[in-house]
């Protein structure tokens, strides 16, 4: 996860300055890059990851679920299923029906037909979610470092990317499921307003293939 490591320095301090308890992590891979993050790996609550590869789960479930009663994987359709809600027990009560403090869809939005993106995007918004991070390209399909937010600094940003006004996200990600595209979820037909973003940095410090050049943006 070496080529993350930037990335991961600025999750670190999200994870710690918002206090994030629970998170959702579909699709979640093989989890390499994300149990490279402390906060993870000793999350107070839960850590759910979901994918629609069964291998994936199985592997994950064989690697981390037998030695940490809080991690749990299983089979998950991010764009037909609804995110689901989990129970906790602590010392003092059970509560059950807990929405997640963070949801991360990354690496996924990019291989989805644009249709079945938007209901991916549906339902972390339906799930009462506190956060969403989710992997994005630059609209003007460069790096677009002088778009970058951090927790420490919080730098203005525009409302979205100039580039919105004459993109055609509908067209560019009319793609079979699968394929792949430079999603933004800034520009219509997502609409996220780039100023409201928490969080917006580089995924990679090196970028070596145009699709490596993704962002991560976190929103509330």
């Amino acid at each position: 996860s070496w080529f993350l490591d930037g990335l991961i320095n600025e999750l670190r301090t999200f994870f710690k300055h918002y206090a994030i308890q629970s998170i959702a992590d579909i699709p979640c891979g093989d989890t390499t890059w994300q149990f490279s993050l402390q906060h993870i790996k000793t999350i107070e609550q839960l850590y759910f990851g979901g994918d629609i590869s069964t291998k994936l789960i199985e592997y994950n479930q064989k690697l981390y679920a037998s030695k940490h009663s809080n991690k749990l994987f299983q089979y998950w359709d991010l764009v037909n299923c609804p995110i689901p809600t989990y129970t906790y027990e602590s010392s003092i009560c059970k509560t059950k029906g807990n929405q997640f403090d963070l949801i991360i869809v990354r690496d996924a939005l990019q291989h989805m037909n644009i249709r079945n993106g938007l209901k991916a995007v549906r339902n972390v918004v339906m799930s009462g979610a506190k956060y969403f991070a989710v992997s994005t390209y630059p609209a003007n399909r460069q790096s677009s470092a002088t778009n970058t937010r951090s927790i420490a600094k919080n730098e203005p940003l525009p409302s979205m990317p100039v580039e919105c006004s004459y993109m055609k996200y509908c067209t560019l990600g009319n793609i079979p499921d699968g394929d792949f595209y430079r999603n933004n979820i800034n520009c219509d037909p997502f609409n996220f307003p780039l100023n409201k973003a928490i969080l917006v940095q580089p995924s990679h410090q090196k970028f070596y293939t145009e699709m490596e050049n993704d962002e991560i943006h976190i929103y509330k």
